[in-house]
């Protein structure tokens, strides 16, 4: 189960060929894309590459035919919300198992396989982009040199969104294009009113085609990822985005997801409220016992000021003075700031 919103619509939006295909063809090198055949851009099943990738979900391989040639070029998409430092070595982690299963069903030569890291975060990635990038060789540059020889050569292809213009994130297909510039908004915090606005011509042919899935997708994503969007407002700007001839269908999908939101919001409050009460129930049990504990160790000591005490306590100051009231010899030592606490011995 896929649960984070990212995740859902990354791999909603470009698990579907031409999506993917459209999005490649703009964010891949030039060199590559040239001699890509993307009419050949099949998604491998995760069943047939192995546990290291069907537990990633938001991982997805391609294959293809590239520069004319029978062999096969796997692409590997992972979208990055954050800097991973160990990204090089993750991708490495994922490439294994590809090209295992390849050669134990197919032999030899493997095929090329090409990291694409789609990183929608703020911060500027810069972390390593090579697998030697991670490893520390040394002061001795000759022996630098030898050791290098027997380290893998692994890029990874980064595509940060943020250092991308609007322009360059506008490709063929609405769909993937509208994703690309949600993906780098929510990124950078920006304001997903803008986008639903810039890409209205992408929303009308989504609208045009009668893509519901994809709508309701996007409207999800939106909402999802952003819990304290205005919803009314979005609502308002895609249906001037969409024009009116088409907003009975927007107007469907968002009531559907208003309802939703709203049914997910009653659980969530219900729940927040029985863990809440489950909470202070605790914490009230464990101030009686100490109060107790406290009277039978000291007496006459306890005063209303330390019961006043013990009870704004929350939960780890609790348990903090239980375990103290074990070993102090003096109601001091009780209450004594961390450093001055007794140990046991």
């Amino acid at each position: 189960m896929v649960n984070n919103p990212h995740d859902r619509y990354f791999k909603y939006v470009f698990g579907q060929r031409r999506q993917a295909a459209s999005a490649l063809r703009r964010l891949l090198p030039d060199p590559l894309a040239r001699h890509l055949d993307f009419e050949s851009l099949t998604l491998v099943s995760s069943d047939s590459v192995g546990d290291a990738l069907s537990t990633r979900h938001a991982d997805l391989l391609y294959r293809a035919a590239v520069g004319g040639r029978p062999a096969l070029v796997y692409l590997l998409l992972e979208h990055q919300s954050t800097v991973e430092p160990l990204m090089p070595l993750r991708g490495l982690v994922y490439a294994l198992p590809v090209w295992l299963r390849h050669a134990e069903e197919n032999g030899l030569p493997l095929p090329p396989l090409v990291p694409v890291v789609l990183y929608h975060g703020s911060a500027p990635w810069e972390a390593a982009t090579a697998f030697e990038g991670l490893v520390s060789f040394g002061d001795d540059e000759t022996l630098a040199a030898v050791l290098r020889r027997h380290t893998p050569h692994f890029d990874l292809h980064l595509v940060s969104l943020a250092a991308l213009s609007d322009g360059e994130l506008d490709v063929d297909e609405p769909l993937a294009s509208v994703a690309l510039h949600l993906f780098k908004a929510t990124g950078a915090r920006a304001d997903l009113l803008d986008v639903v606005r810039d890409q209205a011509e992408s929303l009308q042919r989504l609208v045009a085609e009668r893509d519901r899935g994809a709508l309701e997708a996007t409207i999800t994503y939106i909402a999802s990822a952003n819990p304290r969007a205005d919803l009314p407002s979005v609502q308002r700007t895609m249906l001037t985005a969409v024009g009116a001839e088409s907003e009975s269908l927007t107007m469907a999908t968002f009531q559907e997801l208003f309802d939703e939101h709203e049914a997910r919001g009653r659980a969530l409050g219900r729940q927040e409220g029985r863990q809440e009460g489950r909470q202070e129930g605790r914490q009230e049990g464990q101030r009686l016992v100490l109060l107790k504990q406290l009277r039978l160790k000291f007496r006459e000591q306890i005063t209303p000021e330390v019961e006043a005490r013990v009870a704004g306590c929350d939960i780890e100051c609790l348990d903090r003075w239980a375990e103290r009231l074990l070993f102090a010899e003096q109601l001091e030592a009780v209450f004594a700031p961390d450093e001055e606490s007794p140990t046991a011995h």
